[in-house]
């Protein structure tokens, strides 16, 4: 049974017309209602920006091809995902040239779906010594929710998947050549996409002309996904490719650190870190770097505890509590004052004994001797001079009634 959605056949008719990785395709299926209505307009000369060649290429594009690909895809359980397709990855649709269908064994749901995907990178022989820290990187991001992609050359790649599926974690292998091609591994892309996929740009069924498919499957990767892992890589190596795919892309990327900066196997790292990428000491700097990237909250109870309170909000660093250092107050001189004797008092006047007794406790001005009291402030004027007069009180620069 075929499983595919879309006008999966005009994509295929025109990925075959102008080649994997064309960007003209896709500039010039703006100008058209639909991928049936362009092709047809190909067909029809009907299209004035196409050259002769491409107008032959679907005018002379045989039905027995089309028939092949289709019954290869039916025979081996292969979905086919068009650009219209409701699961097209639409990170895919930010690039200037995507694939107009891809193919795969299992489904691409979660390349959709909020969750970080890491693409890990490196050598095809790793050191013993990235073997070792890989586990610990991967898994604790699996428990996490992050999703993983990588090809599947011998080494890291299938280190990468490994590790991922050991965790349960969602994980996508991406070919540089169709999926029928590689009889020898199809039990086990079978196996692999039971809880990811295994995806392909490149028809099945039919001979692929194709020049640099590996360069046309790492512009794919890189896009789909959120951050670039270097795991291990010597100063030529392969997986360098991706690093201009994923900088022009905006993507993250985080290196390893070398276990010898003298080794050649690692002056791939090396050579990254002098020009100033994100060096990756632990699982706890992708969430890190990815939680700001995108706003996501992670718990981050599975990390190392040693680790964890860098970077989570619920978990901060114990502090020492502080006793706190009562303030010291100065005496203030203006406050203190003769006593106020029953003689003083009866020489004054109702009003004035009132004035006293609100400025006994601390000094006040005019007008919040009037709220105080209830009296407008004009009366206390003449009050409070007649008391300055007899050196009751006085008055300081903030305007403050204070007794002597």
């Amino acid at each position: 049974m075929l499983r595919a959605d879309g006008d999966y056949l005009s994509w295929i008719k025109l990925s075959l017309v102008f080649g994997y990785g064309s960007k003209r395709m896709l500039k010039m299926y703006r100008h058209h209602l639909n991928a049936e209505n362009f092709f047809y307009a190909l067909c029809f000369n009907e299209e004035y920006t196409a050259t002769e060649q491409e107008i032959l290429a679907a005018k002379n594009l045989p039905d027995e091809t089309i028939d092949a690909i289709l019954d290869t895809c039916r025979e081996l359980d292969i979905n086919i995902y068009c650009y219209e397709s409701e699961g097209y990855p639409e990170r895919l649709r930010a690039l200037a040239n995507p694939p107009a269908v891809l193919y795969s064994f299992g489904s691409l749901d979660f390349l959709n779906d909020e969750n970080a995907v890491l693409q890990f990178v490196g050598s095809r022989t790793p050191s013993e010594y990235t073997k070792d820290i890989m586990p610990k990187l991967i898994s604790p991001l699996a428990k996490l929710g992050f999703g993983f992609i990588s090809g599947y050359a011998d080494g890291v790649d299938r280190l990468t998947n490994s590790i991922a599926r050991e965790n349960m974690a969602p994980n996508a292998v991406f070919l540089a050549e169709p999926l029928d091609k590689d009889e020898k591994n199809r039990e086990i892309f079978l196996e692999l996409s039971k809880g990811g996929a295994v995806i392909s740009e490149f028809a099945p069924g039919i001979k692929t002309y194709a020049p640099h498919t590996y360069s046309l499957r790492n512009r794919v990767m890189t896009c789909v996904a959120d951050a670039l892992v270097i795991c291990q890589e010597g100063e030529q190596g392969k997986g360098l490719d991706n690093i201009s795919y994923a900088a022009a892309q905006g993507k993250r990327i985080y290196v390893v650190p070398p276990a010898d900066i003298y080794d050649p196997r690692y002056f791939g790292q090396r050579d990254l870190l002098r020009k100033g990428y994100t060096p990756l000491f632990s699982s706890a700097d992708i969430v890190y770097g990815q939680s700001r990237e995108s706003g996501n909250a992670y718990d981050l109870s599975v990390l190392d505890a040693s680790e964890n309170y860098l970077y989570n909000p619920t978990l901060p660093p114990e502090k020492k509590e502080r006793k706190k250092k009562p303030k010291r107050v100065e005496k203030n001189k203006r406050y203190e004052h003769k006593l106020l004797t029953p003689q003083m008092l009866e020489d004054l006047s109702e009003v004035q004994r009132s004035l006293v007794f609100a400025l006994d406790l601390k000094p006040l001005t005019a007008d919040e001797l009037s709220m105080k009291l209830n009296i407008p402030a004009q009366e206390l004027i003449n009050e409070l001079t007649e008391l300055e007069l007899d050196d009751v009180l006085s008055q300081d620069v903030n305007k403050n009634y204070y007794l002597l």
